[in-house]
C-alpha cells in the first residue's frame, strides 16, 4: 500500500515560503528592511575590528633539520653493513619522549609554544625528511629562539643516542666474537689433546697410527671451523666499521643536520587584519541576510482577521482569545457560539450544512479544540451531534475525550467492524458521539480514505445526526483532507495566531478549493484580546 500523498505544490510546507520567492521579490524585502540588515552587517564588521585589536600579538618562526630515514629501528643493514639512517616510526617515538621533551622545554625561553611538523622524504632532500620546529610566542625574538633551541635539542641528543647506540653494538659484536672463538676452541680440542699424546710417543707405528686419526679428527671438524672463521671475520670486520663510525661521531650527527636555523620575524602572524576583516565581512553578510529574512518571515505570520482577509477571500467567523491562565476561558464559548452562528445563518440561503469539516493549513493551529468545541455546543443546544477523528496520523480528539482509539473509523473502512461498533457516547453530553480513528497503520492511510466505505459512511452517518463535525489532517502536510473534502458539505478553516503565514494559508485556501468544496469561514485561535479585534469581528465579514 502507498503512503499518503505529500502535497508539494508551492507555498507547501515541503516547498516553504522561501523556495518560491524570486529574485524580485528577495530585493524588496532586503529594500523594505535595509536599516536592519547595515546596522547587523556594521556590527559584525565593529565587532571584527575590536577582536583585532584586543587580540595580543603573535610571532612565528620556524628551524628545519633534515633527518635520513628508511623503514627499521635497526642500526645494520641486512647484509650486516653499517646503517645510520633511522626510522620514521623511531624519529616520532624519540621527539615525543619525555626526555626530549622536558629537555627541548628547559632549553627555551617560558611562554612560547612549539609544534613539530615532519615531512615526507623527497629525492631532492637526498632521501630525508625535513623536521620542521615551528615555535610561536609573544615577541619574535623568544619565537626564534625557542626554534632554534628545540632543534638544537634535537640534534644534541640524538648525537648522544647515536653514540650510546654504537657503543652498545660494539660490545654485542665483542660478546659474539668471543662466543664463536669459544666455540672454535670446543672443536680443536680432540685435535690438540690428539697432539699431546702423538708428541709424548716414542713408538712409530703408534705415531703413524695416532697421525692417521688426527688427520680424520681435521677432515671431520673443517667444515664447522671454516663457518666459524668466516662469521668471526665478518663480525671483526663490522666491527672495524663501527670503530671508525665511533671516532668520526666526535663531530656532529651524521644521520641529521641543521638544515635552516629560525630568523627574527619581522612582523606578527596574528592578528591578521586583512583576514580578520575578509571573515568578519562574510560573516556580517550572511548574519544580516538572515536577520532580514527572519524578520520578514516573523512578520509574515498572521496575527488578526484582517491579516486573513488580506490572505484569503473568505468569510472570518471569529476571533478565539487567547487563553492567559488555566481554566479561565472567558468569551471562548461566546466566540465558538458564533461559528455556529454563522453556520446557521449560511443554511438559511444554502440548504443544511450537515457535513462540517474542520481543518488548517498546518498542525499545532487549533483545529481539534476547535471540533470538539464546535460539536459540544452544538450537542449542548440539542443537536444529535456526532464527531469524526478523521486525522488518522495525530489523532488528539479521543485522548481529550478520554476515549480510547483501538477501534473506529480505520476499523471500519477496512471492513473489519460495522458502523455501529465504531460509535461510541461521550460523558460531554447525550447529544454527543464520536468515531474514533481507530488502530491504523499510517502507510494506508490514503487508501483508506479514498475507499467507497468512506463515501457510504457519510451518507449514513448524515441521517443518524443532525450534525456532523469531521476532525481532519492540516492541508499542507498529506493529501487526507481533499479526499475527505469531498464528503463535506462545507468547511471551517482554522488559523493559529501567529503560526501561519499568508501564503501557507493561500495555499490551503486553493487546495481546498480543489476539491469543488466552499469555505463557510475562518477561526482566529488565540488572538489578542488587546484592541477590539476579538469583538470587531463576532459576525462575518468580508
Amino acid at each position: 500500500m502507498g503512503g499518503p500523498d505529500v502535497i508539494t505544490s508551492s507555498g507547501s510546507v515541503a516547498g516553504g515560503l522561501q523556495a518560491e520567492l524570486e529574485l524580485r521579490d528577495y530585493l524588496q524585502i532586503f529594500g523594505r528592511r535595509k536599516w536592519a540588515f547595515l546596522a547587523c552587517f556594521a556590527l559584525v564588521i565593529a565587532a571584527a575590528v575590536a577582536a583585532t585589536v584586543l587580540q595580543d600579538a603573535s610571532y612565528r618562526s620556524t628551524a628545519t633539520v633534515l633527518v635520513r630515514t628508511r623503514e627499521t629501528a635497526s642500526l645494520f643493514a641486512l647484509d650486516g653493513a653499517l646503517d645510520v639512517t633511522r626510522s620514521v616510526a623511531g624519529e616520532q617515538a624519540f621527539l615525543n619522549g619525555n626526555a626530549f621533551q622536558s629537555a627541548a622545554t628547559a632549553a627555551s625561553p617560558p611562554e612560547t609554544t612549539v609544534t613539530i611538523i615532519a615531512d615526507e622524504a623527497s629525492e631532492d632532500a637526498g632521501n630525508r625528511n625535513s623536521i620542521l620546529f615551528r615555535a610561536t610566542a609573544g615577541n619574535g625574538p623568544d619565537a626564534a629562539a625557542a626554534a632554534n633551541a628545540w632543534a638544537q635539542t634535537y640534534l644534541d641528543l640524538r648525537h648522544e643516542f647515536e653514540l650510546s647506540e654504537l657503543a652498545g653494538s660494539l660490545a654485542a659484536i665483542d660478546t659474539s666474537v668471543a662466543g664463536l672463538l669459544e666455540r672454535r676452541d670446543i672443536v680443536l680440542a680432540p685435535t690438540t689433546a690428539l697432539d699431546e699424546v702423538i708428541a709424548s710417543s716414542t713408538d712409530p707405528v703408534e705415531i703413524a697410527r695416532l697421525g692417521t686419526e688426527r688427520l680424520l679428527l681435521v677432515e671431520l671438524a673443517r667444515t664447522e671451523l671454516d663457518a666459524l672463521d668466516l662469521q668471526i671475520a665478518r663480525l671483526q670486520g663490522t666491527r672495524s666499521q663501527l670503530q671508525v663510525q665511533q671516532d668520526l661521531l666526535s663531530g656532529p650527527t651524521i644521520s641529521a643536520r641543521m638544515n635552516a636555523t629560525a630568523d627574527v620575524p619581522a612582523r606578527p602572524f596574528e592578528p591578521n587584519v586583512a583576514r580578520n576583516l575578509l571573515l568578519g565581512g562574510v560573516a556580517g553578510l550572511i548574519l544580516a541576510a538572515g536577520l532580514v529574512l527572519l524578520l520578514e518571515t516573523l512578520d509574515g505570520r498572521l496575527a488578526t482577521a484582517d491579516d486573513i482577509g488580506a490572505a484569503i477571500p473568505v468569510d472570518h467567523l471569529a476571533s478565539i482569545p487567547k487563553i492567559r491562565s488555566r481554566g479561565v476561558t472567558h468569551g471562548v464559548d461566546e466566540a465558538y457560539q458564533r461559528v455556529l452562528s454563522g453556520l446557521s445563518l449560511a443554511e438559511i440561503g444554502n440548504g443544511p450544512l450537515r457535513r462540517v469539516l474542520v481543518t488548517s493549513a498546518n498542525e499545532g493551529e487549533g483545529k481539534t479544540t476547535t471540533s470538539l468545541r464546535l460539536a459540544s455546543l452544538s450537542a449542548f443546544g440539542g443537536t444529535r451531534t456526532l464527531l469524526i477523528e478523521a486525522d488518522l496520523y495525530r489523532p488528539m480528539a479521543t485522548i481529550r475525550l478520554d476515549i480510547s482509539n483501538r477501534q473506529g473509523l480505520s476499523d471500519y473502512l477496512e471492513g473489519t467492524l460495522s458502523l455501529d461498533e465504531v460509535i461510541f457516547g461521550t460523558l460531554v453530553d447525550d447529544n454527543l458521539d464520536v468515531i474514533p480513528s481507530g488502530h491504523v497503520q499510517a502507510e494506508n492511510v490514503i487508501d483508506l480514505l479514498r475507499s467507497p466505505a468512506m463515501g457510504v459512511l457519510m451518507e449514513k452517518v448524515s441521517s443518524m445526526y443532525d450534525r456532523v463535525i469531521i476532525d481532519s489532517a492540516p492541508i499542507l502536510s498529506v493529501a487526507d483532507t481533499v479526499e475527505l473534502a469531498v464528503h463535506c458539505d462545507t468547511a471551517v478553516m482554522v488559523v493559529g495566531a501567529g503560526k501561519t503565514s499568508a501564503k501557507e494559508l493561500s495555499e490551503a485556501h486553493r487546495i481546498l478549493r480543489s476539491s469543488r468544496i466552499d469555505t463557510l469561514g475562518t477561526v482566529l485561535v488565540g488572538a489578542s484580546t488587546e484592541g477590539n479585534d476579538v469583538y470587531s469581528h463576532g459576525y462575518a465579514t468580508r
